[in-house]
């Protein structure tokens, strides 16, 4: 049987959720996607959650930048977060 080192079972996380639609909270969406991780991303515009799971682009702060296909953009933030074991909040503070 294969021994799991400690730095493997930190980057065993499979879903993790990214709160906050600009143009931070993209790029961390995607980066995490790229790392094989599926990422439930929360926006608050249900316009721009369309656009995101349609296009795989966020038109509106980071247009022509390409999202992985495993990012999903959802408005509902309960859904979002749900069966995650990392949540990233990338929103404004003030």
């Amino acid at each position: 049987m294969k021994q799991v080192t400690q730095n493997e079972k930190a980057y065993s996380v499979s879903r993790v959720a990214v709160i906050g639609g600009g143009s931070f909270g993209t790029v961390i969406a995607n980066i995490t996607a790229q790392n094989g991780h599926h990422v439930n991303f929360w926006m608050r515009s249900e316009e721009m959650v369309d656009q995101v799971n349609e296009r795989h682009e966020n038109p509106q702060y980071l247009p022509g930048y390409r999202l992985n296909k495993r990012v999903k953009a959802n408005h509902d933030m309960t859904e979002a977060v749900s069966d995650c074991s990392v949540i990233f909040v990338a929103v404004p503070s003030s």
